[in-house]
C-alpha cells in the first residue's frame, strides 16, 4: 500500500481496496483437498472477480464459471491471457462476475445446520467420548511416542519445543 497504509477486513479498508479492482488474487497458502479460506469469499464480497489458485476442490463449493482458477490452464501464462482477455472485453467479464458465485445455493444453510448438529453433539456425548484430540496438539502417533517417559520426564509442548531449541542452539553457535 501506498504511504504504509494497511487494509483489513475488520475496518471494511480491505472489502473497500479490492471494489477498486476487476480481480482478486485468492492464491491459497497450500493445494490440500478440501482447504479453501476466505480469499475466495472476499473477492466475490467484493465484488470482483477471483483469480484462485489452491485446493483442488474449490469448483465443488464454487461455481467454475464464476472465478478464474488458475489449476485449470497449462500455465500461469494461460491464465494471465484469460485475465487480459476478460479485462479488454466487458460483456465476457460482466457475464463472469454475474455467474451465481455457488454451485448448490443452499450450501451455506446446509453448513450451519451441520455445524450447529456438531457443536451439539460435542456437548451431548459423555465427556470420556468428548476428548479426542492429544495434549501436545500433534498427530497420534507422534503423540505416542512423545507422551512416553523421557528421562523421568513427560513431554509436553513446552518441554518439546525447549528441548528442540537447545538442540538447534548447538547445532548452529558453535
Amino acid at each position: 500500500m501506498p504511504n504504509g497504509e494497511v487494509v483489513n477486513w475488520l475496518d471494511g479498508s480491505k472489502t473497500a481496496l479490492q471494489r477498486k479492482c476487476k480481480f482478486t488474487l485468492c492464491f491459497e497458502s497450500t493445494n490440500h483437498y478440501g482447504f479453501v479460506t476466505e480469499k475466495i469469499m472476499d473477492a466475490f464480497y467484493s465484488d470482483t472477480i477471483p483469480v484462485y489458485y489452491g485446493s483442488p476442490t474449490v469448483a465443488e463449493i464454487f461455481n467454475k464459471d464464476a472465478f478464474i482458477n488458475v489449476a485449470d490452464y497449462p500455465s500461469f501464462d494461460a491464465a494471465i491471457e484469460k485475465i487480459k482477455e476478460l479485462d479488454q472485453d466487458d460483456e465476457k467479464y460482466l457475464e463472469m462476475l454475474n455467474q451465481p458465485v455457488l454451485v448448490d445455493p443452499t450450501y451455506p444453510e446446509r453448513l450451519e445446520k451441520e455445524l450447529g448438529e456438531f457443536i451439539c453433539h460435542i456437548f451431548d456425548q459423555p465427556v470420556e467420548q468428548a476428548y479426542r484430540r492429544s495434549r501436545v496438539y500433534l498427530p497420534k502417533r507422534v503423540n505416542d511416542r512423545l507422551a512416553r517417559a523421557v528421562d523421568g520426564e513427560t513431554l509436553t509442548m513446552k518441554n518439546l519445543m525447549t528441548r528442540m531449541a537447545e538442540k538447534i542452539k548447538k547445532k548452529v553457535i558453535r
